[in-house]
């Protein structure tokens, strides 16, 4: 089966979510799935048996509050 996990940081930051998808990612690739790590550019990939797809995006940080 193939797989996806789609988080902006996974490939720049260590957290929760991030270690989630990279662990479960391997854990499903052991098993014989092809997995891949869906991310945000910069960073490396932290498990070789899981693909590194990087995407361009814009910060959030960029976008001006409306007030919503």
């Amino acid at each position: 089966m193939k797989i996806g996990f789609y988080n902006v940081t996974a490939g720049t930051h260590w957290g929760g979510l991030e270690t989630y998808c990279w662990e479960v990612g391997h854990q499903l690739a052991a098993r014989g799935h092809r997995v891949s790590v869906i991310a945000g550019k910069g960073g490396t990939a932290r498990r070789p048996d899981v693909e590194f797809v990087q995407v361009p995006y814009t910060p959030r940080g960029r976008f001006p509050d409306l007030g919503t």
